[in-house]
């Protein structure tokens, strides 16, 4: 199907699609397909402001989520440093040693990996998808795990969880 001369023209001067519908209609440009043409311009630049203004929407809430991880993480290093305690629905669900804390192995915040490797190897300690190493604790009931954070090759926290227990 070929283009109307005046749409061809008008577009080929680098205007955008609202203004070559607006020129070809004020010019009376019409073939007998002109109004189908229009209506299918006009349609296209809805639909590709519409897709922008998602594109935009997504990438402010990918911006969101990462000052979110950024956030937590910086909570996640001072919490490290002086302890805390968490609660889920069903109780107790996260220990978390303060730095200068030790296992009865002597491992704490300061450790190598390789020092962890070799206190807790044996006892089925593995690295986990969430970068932490950890292991079945044995404590009151199932589910609970001792979970030391890394960074780089030292221990920088030590902390008893249950994720089975749902935060409230």
């Amino acid at each position: 199907m070929g283009q109307n001369p005046v749409v061809r023209r008008l577009a080929g001067a680098g205007l955008t699609v609202s203004q070559v519908v607006a020129g070809a209609s004020a010019c009376g440009a019409d073939d007998g397909k002109g109004d189908r043409a229009g209506a299918a311009a006009a349609g296209s630049a809805a639909s590709a402001k519409q897709s922008a203004a998602d594109a935009k929407a997504m990438a402010d809430s990918a911006m969101a989520t990462a000052q979110l991880m950024v956030a937590r993480e910086a909570r996640d290093k001072a919490f490290l440093t002086v302890g805390r305690v968490s609660f889920g629905a069903a109780g107790l669900r996260e220990l978390v040693a303060p730095a200068e804390a030790r296992t009865a192995e002597g491992i704490g915040a300061g450790s190598t990996v390789e020092a962890l490797k070799q206190a807790y190897g044996d006892k089925g300690l593995a690295l986990a998808k969430n970068g932490k190493y950890q292991f079945a604790a044995d404590a009151d009931g199932p589910g609970w795990q001792l979970e030391f954070t890394v960074d780089g090759d030292k221990v920088s926290g030590v902390a008893l969880v249950n994720r089975t227990v749902k935060c409230v």
